[in-house]
């Protein structure tokens, strides 16, 4: 006889309880290191549906808490291959009474996946919708245009565009000397097989991980999606962030 799908999980969520008391702590560590609409979710989707991975989301967005820590790099079942979490740039420093920084440093062998996007207009652009809609994911179904149009301050933007840079340029220097792969947010979507083969790799899998099912949820230009996009325009045309408006 078949046993239902509640005795099923039961007896996972058993097994697993068990295995961190007397099972493997022979996986592979990491974090995903990462910002705000940096195509973070669907690395994480993508992991979370591996039957090997442990993939925990962002644990320390309202809390830094060494319990998090040890609650994800536990003992697993010996069929776990990867164990982690996503952090953002931004979330520990809010209240790092805990030093997540220096707890993530002191372990061994953690490896990091360095997410970045290279437009990052798009980014913080899409980051005022998410805060709109409070809509962060998406397999079908997406909020309609008008109800994800923006209006936005062109200089606030300027300025969230120059601290993305400044956790880029200091991401190195938060986890030194680990292994370290990076990833852009382009290449991610744009091939995500591909890319997601060089996660394999390098969490050391046994087997593929597949592109989650997860749908870009703001593929209209900045023109349709900004209501002021005239105010954009005019601050950004003429600078380094111009190519980026019809991107």
């Amino acid at each position: 006889m078949n046993s239902k799908p509640e005795d099923m999980n039961r007896m996972m969520r058993a097994r697993f309880a068990l295995a961190r008391k007397f099972g493997s702590a022979k996986y592979t560590r990491f974090v995903i290191l990462a910002y705000a609409r940096s195509g973070s979710n669907f690395l994480l989707f993508s992991l979370r549906d591996h039957p090997a991975v442990i993939a925990r989301g962002e644990v320390f967005r309202f809390y830094g808490k060494r319990k998090q820590i040890d609650k994800t790099f536990c003992r697993y079942p010996s069929f776990i291959e990867a164990a982690g979490l996503k952090i953002f740039h931004d979330h520990p420093t809010k209240s790092d009474e805990d030093g997540i920084w220096e707890i993530l440093r002191s372990i061994p062998d953690l490896h990091v996946i360095s997410l970045t996007r290279r437009n990052l207009l798009r980014t913080v652009v899409s980051n005022h919708i998410g805060r709109k809609t409070l809509q962060w994911t998406s397999r079908g179904g997406n909020s309609s245009l008008e109800e994800r149009r923006v209006q936005v301050d062109p200089g606030e933007i300027e300025e969230t565009i120059r601290t993305i840079r400044n956790w880029e340029q200091n991401a190195h220097n938060l986890l030194p000397g680990k292994p370290w792969l990076d990833m852009l947010y382009e290449d991610l979507v744009g091939e995500p097989q591909r890319e997601l083969e060089k996660v394999r790799e390098f969490l050391k899998l046994s087997s593929p991980v597949v592109a989650t099912s997860l749908e870009k949820q703001n593929p209209e230009p900045l023109s349709e999606l900004v209501l002021n996009y005239s105010d954009l325009h005019s601050r950004f045309a003429g600078t380094e962030w111009e190519w980026a408006l019809s991107e």
